[in-house]
């Protein structure tokens, strides 16, 4: 039961990027999880609480349908997990397109870190017809269904961008008052490692945001992240104003 609990939680925030980028999307359609459908083009994806061969697999009959086969599973806790990396090599060489789903954010960011480029030539065009026409058929989507990014953002950079948004606001911030903004309980150890080089260090548990930082959190590849931040509640005399 909790399995298929978040395998529902997958669905929405893929949804939402699917719908913003021209798709139709329907769920547990012929027993698809999702089926996203532009013009011509099928999407299937497939949805998992953990990558292993049994999905890939699945994914693998999908392809007899449409090139376009993705399958989804929750963002790895680290970068470089291993198992991670293996199988992700497994599916560029499957042409298996790969999302993640930051479940442990309430951003909930969704990463197309493999797109499938689409030339196996699928034998299963009748139950592709099939697919699209059920697709169409339907009014509304009533079920919740089950450009390559070169890094994954992990619960520990999403958490450094977010306290690097409260510096933002505020200039310089202790620890304890960046937590009060919603920050990470590992907040201190982020600020302490400076892994990303963001942050500087101004008097004992005392932080700025160094240039670096702020060039960062408005590239391309974390702007949309810091926006989302931006639109919490990042003044410390707000928050210190709502709690009396």
């Amino acid at each position: 039961m909790a399995e298929k609990q978040m395998e529902t939680e997958l669905y929405e925030p893929i949804k939402k990027e699917l719908l913003n980028n021209g798709f139709t999307v329907r769920s547990e359609v012929r027993n698809c999880d999702i089926t996203a459908l532009k013009e011509d083009m099928l999407v299937i994806i497939e949805l998992k609480i953990a990558m292993n061969l049994t999905l890939i697999m699945q994914a693998m009959e999908r392809q007899k349908v449409t090139p376009f086969v993705y399958i989804a599973v929750p963002r790895p806790k680290r970068a470089n997990e291993k198992k991670f990396a293996v199988l992700k090599q497994m599916l560029k060489k499957l042409d298996i397109g790969l999302i993640t789903v930051a479940l442990d954010s309430r951003l909930k960011l969704v990463e197309f870190l493999l797109h499938p480029v689409g030339t196996n030539n699928p034998k299963k065009k009748q139950e592709k017809d099939r697919i699209i026409k059920e697709h169409e058929s339907r009014s509304k989507d009533y079920n919740k269904g089950g450009t390559t990014r070169k890094k994954i953002i992990t619960s520990y950079r999403e958490n450094a961008i977010h306290i690097a948004c409260c510096l933002e606001a505020n200039g310089v911030l202790k620890i304890i008052q960046l937590k009060k903004l919603g920050c990470t309980s590992k907040t201190a150890q982020i600020l302490r490692d400076n892994v990303y080089n963001w942050f500087d260090k101004v008097d004992r548990g005392t932080y700025c945001l160094n240039e670096d930082g702020k060039k960062a959190i408005y590239s391309d590849d974390f702007l949309k992240i810091a926006n989302y931040y931006r639109q919490l509640p990042l003044l410390v005399e707000e928050i210190e104003v709502t709690n009396k």
